[in-house]
């Protein structure tokens, strides 16, 4: 162990450690490790079962999601969003909130945004789909 410190290696911590640490449940982090999981959580995986997770990198995943109150406001625009001398039409048709996260869960860190939209399917009825938006130009 003295030896992975001296290489500049921090030790991965135990699933206890980590509901420890985060002050969350033992199957909240469990339900998040599975294959299927909706939004997983960064794991090192030793043979079938045993789990161990890396501290960066759950840091990493804690700031990805973290959410900043809605304070600022976006300057206003004719609508059209140029990139190389093209345009393309940002306006919506009604009032639409989202959220913006700094993902740095990649190299380059970089901007992305999340929306509601309204599908107007076959039959006539409304449903909504969660959008993903990559935003041109947020790279830091």
């Amino acid at each position: 162990m003295a030896a992975l410190e001296e290489s500049g290696i921090r030790p991965l911590l135990t699933v206890s450690q980590l509901s420890q640490t985060l002050g969350l449940s033992l199957s909240w982090i469990y339900r998040r490790t599975g294959p299927k999981a909706i939004d997983p959580i960064p794991i090192v995986r030793f043979g079938k079962r045993g789990i161990r997770f890396n501290p960066d990198h759950i840091l990493l995943y804690i700031r990805s999601r973290e959410r900043h109150p809605a304070s600022g406001t976006l300057e206003p625009s004719d609508g059209i969003a140029r990139v190389n001398g093209k345009g393309f039409t940002l306006t919506r048709k009604r009032f639409q909130t989202g959220s913006v996260w700094l993902r740095e869960d990649r190299d380059p860190v970089w901007w992305e945004g999340f929306y509601r939209k309204d599908v107007i399917t076959g039959a006539e009825k409304v449903s909504r789909s969660w959008r993903t938006v990559g935003l041109l130009g947020g790279r830091v």
